[in-house]
């Protein structure tokens, strides 16, 4: 039997900043932004769709943003 390879965690991150930064996102906020929020995914998996990066609300968070104090604006 073979077994599928374990997703390198690396190229995980890799994808989530090229992601971002394909939808004109600053990657560290995005990055800050999801982590922040993974727990939440735990018990509604459904919830990680609000926090893809083309939707309206990540563009609001991390759009042309230069710090991490701009997401509490």
């Amino acid at each position: 039997m073979i077994l599928p390879e374990e997703p390198d965690p690396l190229a995980i991150i890799k994808s989530l900043i090229d992601t971002a930064a394909a939808n004109n996102l600053d990657p560290e906020l995005y990055l800050t932004e999801l982590l922040e929020h993974a727990r939440d995914f735990v018990n509604e998996p459904a919830r990680a769709a609000e926090y893809m990066p083309w939707t309206e609300k990540m563009q609001e968070r991390c759009m042309n943003k230069t710090r991490k104090e701009d997401l509490n604006q």
